[in-house]
């Protein structure tokens, strides 16, 4: 499990719902929906160390989450993150 890369993508999508939450309803939702808050929380403190997933699956399909690109794409890095998955673009990084 890549920390760093969680840490950092935690503390950019906390950034990210905070900045839109007022905007949209689905954004508030997930800047209430405690097991996403806890995982940023824990992300950012650094405790967590084995890979989790906080359950947003299905709901990001019924959603309209991808109506705020800036918060969609965070969400769903974060998510590969914390189950463990590097993300292409650090692969890409790697290989060069």
């Amino acid at each position: 499990m890549d920390t760093k890369h969680l840490r950092l993508h935690a503390f950019s999508l906390k950034e990210a719902i905070d900045t839109h939450k007022e905007d949209h309803s689905d954004v508030s939702f997930l800047s209430s929906y405690r097991p996403l808050l806890v995982a940023i929380d824990e992300a950012i403190s650094g405790q967590i160390c084995e890979a989790s997933d906080v359950g947003l699956g299905r709901w990001e399909l019924e959603s309209n989450i991808r109506d705020v690109p800036a918060v969609a794409e965070l969400l769903a890095k974060f998510e590969l993150l914390l189950e463990g998955w590097a993300l292409p673009s650090d692969q890409s990084e790697e290989d060069s």
